[in-house]
C-alpha cells in the first residue's frame, strides 16, 4: 500500500532537489577555494619580491658548492618563479570568476568549470615529474653527506613522498572525474541557464 505525499503548505518553500543542492555547494566551496587561491598567489608574489637581489641567480649558478647541481626541471622552475606566480594568480582569479558563474547558474561557467577540473587533473599528474626531480636532488644531497644511515633514511622518506604524490594525484583525479560526471548529468545540466 502506497501513501500519497501531502501537498506543500501554503507559503512554504518548495523542496530543493539534490541537483540544486549539489550546484549550490559546489559553487560556494569553489568560490571559497578560489579566494584562498588568490590570497595564496598574492602571498607568493610578495614573498618572491622580497627575496634579496642576486640570491636566486647565485643559487642557480651553483655558487653554493656544498649543494649538488639542480636537475634541469628544478632549475627551470626556480628560474621562472615570478612568471609562474603571476600565472597562478591569473588562474586563481579565472577560477574565482568561473566559480561565481557556477553559483549564478551560468552554463558557460559550468563548461569552464569542467575545463578547470580536466586541467587540474593533468597538472597533478605532471607535477609528479617535478616531484621525481626534487627527490633525485635530495638523494644527491644525501649521497654527498656520506654518513651511515642518512642515505637509507632519505630513500625511505622519498619512497613515502612518491607514494603519497601518486596516491593524491589519483584521489584528485577521482574527485575531479566524479564532479565532471555530475556536472554532465541531465538533472544538474538543467540547473544552468543556456545563455
Amino acid at each position: 500500500m502506497s501513501t500519497i505525499a501531502p501537498p506543500p503548505l501554503p507559503g512554504g518553500k518548495p523542496r530543493r532537489t539534490s541537483a540544486a543542492s549539489f550546484v549550490d555547494v559546489l559553487g560556494k566551496l569553489s568560490v571559497l577555494l578560489a579566494v584562498v587561491g588568490v590570497l595564496y598567489a598574492l602571498v607568493q608574489l610578495v614573498a618572491l619580491l622580497l627575496i634579496p637581489a642576486g640570491f636566486m641567480d647565485n643559487f642557480l649558478a651553483g655558487e653554493y658548492e656544498f649543494l649538488p647541481a639542480l636537475p634541469s626541471l628544478l632549475h627551470w622552475l626556480l628560474q621562472n618563479l615570478l612568471p609562474l606566480a603571476w600565472a597562478t594568480l591569473f588562474s586563481a582569479v579565472a577560477f574565482l570568476v568561473i566559480s561565481y558563474g557556477v553559483m549564478k547558474r551560468s552554463n558557460a561557467a559550468r563548461l569552464g568549470f569542467i575545463v578547470f577540473m580536466v586541467l587540474g587533473t593533468l597538472m597533478n599528474f605532471a607535477s609528479i615529474a617535478l616531484l621525481i626531480a626534487a627527490l633525485d636532488w635530495v638523494n644527491a644531497i644525501g649521497a654527498s653527506i656520506d654518513e651511515a644511515g642518512v642515505t637509507q633514511q632519505i630513500r625511505a622518506s622519498n619512497m613515502v613522498s612518491m607514494a603519497m604524490g601518486v596516491v593524491s594525484a589519483l584521489a584528485i583525479a577521482g574527485l575531479h572525474g566524479w564532479i565532471i560526471w555530475k556536472l554532465c548529468t541531465a538533472d544538474v545540466r538543467a540547473q544552468f541557464n543556456r545563455t
